[in-house]
């Protein structure tokens, strides 16, 4: 498993991971944080609690993390999706590359 996300890791331009309910999530999450350079951008539902695979990528933050999101439902993630996700990652992306 770990094999396939590198390689989708590395022919992707971003990542972007709903960790609201991340239970094995966060050993590929830490992994693509160290072995990918892309733009990595947690979202998670508001009100939940921060999980550890958050924890763990904030306390390892590097240059390719961005401040995670919070929303409330699917359509108040509707909304915010090209404002708030798309645009910052591709932002970041291009600073990565640059």
């Amino acid at each position: 498993f770990m094999g396939m996300v590198s390689i989708l890791g590395h022919v992707s331009r971003y990542v972007i991971a709903d960790l609201t309910q991340p239970q094995n999530l966060a050993r590929t999450a830490e992994h693509l944080l160290r072995a990918a350079r892309l733009p990595f951008l947690p979202i998670l539902t508001r009100g939940s609690e921060t999980p550890t695979a958050l924890g763990m990528m904030t306390r390892q933050r590097g240059p390719n993390l961005l401040a995670p999101v919070w929303y409330a439902d699917p359509q108040e993630l509707r909304d915010l999706f090209h404002a708030s996700i798309l645009t910052p990652v591709e932002k970041k992306f291009q600073e990565l590359h640059a």
